[in-house]
């Protein structure tokens, strides 16, 4: 036969008792606001674009890497020679690391530049008729720029595959939170 108390709702624990484990009711310190319907559809929208969002911030910081080329090099237009590096980019080795992205100087008979290079690959050159000349910039300023932001790139590139940001946004696209 068991004796229950009128008085006490079910599933609370006597305060006096302090071997009893706390309830769920005791974690609730305030009642929680309902959101309404249309909120909660914005949030959900709002989750389910978090890794399309990541995906065009990406390509953006893999936009703003990008040095512009102005001047063609022998045959080589500029705008084959912003392909051909972002070809280069792309066929890095997954081992490379940040630290590995240098521009040194280089010449090429009368061009005059940095060649950046990752590990032992040159990815792309920088001429000095590349330079804005309206910026001002010198050549080494334009050269660490660029290895400044394809570090960056190459950081968001480790971190994009790491299971644990890719297990969070598979996560929030799933359930919505």
């Amino acid at each position: 036969m068991s004796a229950t108390s009128a008085s006490k709702p079910h599933g609370v624990a006597r305060p006096d008792n302090w071997q009893a484990p706390p309830s769920a009711d005791a974690f609730h310190t305030a009642p929680r606001r309902a959101r309404s319907r249309r909120m909660r559809l914005a949030r959900r929208i709002a989750w389910n674009l978090l890794p399309p969002l990541t995906f065009v911030a990406m390509v953006g910081l893999w936009w703003a890497a990008v040095v512009v080329f102005r001047i063609p090099v022998g045959p080589v237009s500029p705008a084959e020679r912003a392909a051909g590096a972002a070809r280069r980019f792309d066929a890095l080795p997954d081992d490379v690391r940040p630290e590995e992205i240098v521009a040194d100087p280089a010449a090429i008979g009368d061009l005059r530049g940095l060649l950046v290079r990752a590990h032992d690959m040159v990815l792309f050159g920088i001429a000095e008729g590349d330079l804005d000349p309206t910026t001002g910039e010198s050549l080494a300023e334009v050269g660490q720029r660029a290895v400044r932001r394809l570090r960056e790139v190459m950081e968001a590139r480790v971190q994009q595959r790491r299971p644990t940001v890719f297990l969070l946004f598979r996560d929030a696209a799933i359930t919505g939170r």
